[in-house]
Formats: structure tokens, C-alpha cells, sequence
């Protein structure tokens, strides 16, 4: 079997394995016999292995349980468990299946999910840097061009009469360049939108 298989007493050492662990963890069968099972169990995972454990030499039906294993060169690998107690004889026969690549996956999936978080935060704050911008651009510049116009517009028309033709299309140019620049500026609005 790939799975790994064992026999372990309700003591918490192993009573058998199958060649699978060795091929799995490195460490020989002699010395997964020799010690308890939870000192090659990862220090985070040894509290809720030791409650499974005791729940199952309770009689509880199942085990149900992914816990980390440590191999001989150090390294963990990710167990996902499934066993039934036998009480009479203080046994739990049980069966490991090697699940890293499926834990390593989950967390390659949380590491993008919190690239993606952090990258849709600093896009939402570069929205409002936009939307400050496209306020300052509506704000900021449109007031001093409807002041330019219209004061344009007040010499035309109270002292056009005065004003000889030169004048005039002098004012005229300024109308036409004050609302170029307000088309500019909702241009400019519209692109930042986009």
C-alpha cells in the first residue's frame, strides 16, 4: 500500500507498520517502534493528536485526524488519518495518507488569496487617490476657468461697445480657450474613470 499502515496501543507507541513509512518519513521501522509516536509528531499538532487519541481509547468509533510527521532529514510531511479503536484490545488500527502536496496547494491558495487582498487594497487606494484627483481637477480648475469666462463675457457685453475689433476677438479667444480647457478637463475625468 502507499498509505501508510499501522497498529498503534493505546500506550502511544507503535505496535506495527508497514514498509510505507520508512519510504515516506526515512526513518527505519526499529525507530518508529522505539519511541512514542507523538515525538515525531510536529509540536503544534501533538496536543490535538494526544486529544484524538484519548478520545478514541474512549471508545469513540473513528479517528479522523491530519497532523504533521517529521522524517528523519527534518522535514514535516502532512498526514490525513483514518483508524477504529479496538477497546477490548487497547489497539487503534489505522491508515495515513500522505496529503503535503494538497496542504502545500491549500496554502499556496491562501498566500495568493492574501497577495490578492493586499493587492485589491492598495488598488482601492489608489481609486481614491483618483477620485481625490479627479476632485481637484473638477474642483481646483474649473472655478478659476468659469471666473476667466465669465469675466469675459462681462467685458463683452458692458464694454463691447468700446472695444474695437481687436478687442473683441481678443476676448472671444479667451471664451474659446477657457472652454477648451473645461472640454480638457472632462476628458481628463472621463479617462480617469476608465
Amino acid at each position: 500500500s502507499i498509505d501508510l499502515l499501522c497498529i498503534a496501543g493505546f500506550d502511544g507507541f507503535f505496535r506495527q507498520l508497514n514498509p510505507a513509512w520508512e519510504k515516506t518519513l526515512g526513518w527505519t521501522k526499529e525507530e518508529l517502534l522505539a519511541k512514542p509516536y507523538v515525538e515525531f509528531i510536529h509540536p503544534e499538532d501533538r496536543h490535538s493528536t494526544t486529544k484524538e487519541a484519548q478520545r478514541v481509547s474512549r471508545g469513540e468509533d473513528t479517528i479522523s485526524i491530519e497532523n504533521r510527521y517529521r522524517c528523519k532529514d527534518g522535514s514535516y510531511r502532512w498526514l490525513q488519518w483514518k483508524g477504529i479503536p479496538l477497546i477490548e484490545r487497547q489497539l487503534i488500527y489505522a491508515t495515513a495518507r500522505d496529503v503535503t502536496a494538497r496542504k502545500e496547494a491549500e496554502e499556496e491558495i491562501k498566500r495568493l488569496n492574501a497577495d490578492l487582498k493586499q493587492q485589491t487594497v492598495q488598488l482601492e487606494a489608489a481609486n481614491k487617490e483618483l477620485e481625490t484627483f479627479s476632485y481637484s481637477i473638477s474642483h481646483d480648475l474649473r472655478a478659476p476657468l468659469r471666473a476667466i469666462d465669465g469675466f469675459s463675457l462681462a467685458l463683452l457685453e458692458d464694454f463691447g461697445d468700446r472695444l474695437n475689433p481687436e478687442g473683441k476677438d481678443h476676448l472671444h479667444r479667451v471664451r474659446r480657450a477657457t472652454q477648451r480647457m473645461a472640454q480638457l478637463i472632462d476628458d481628463i475625468l472621463s479617462l480617469s474613470r476608465v
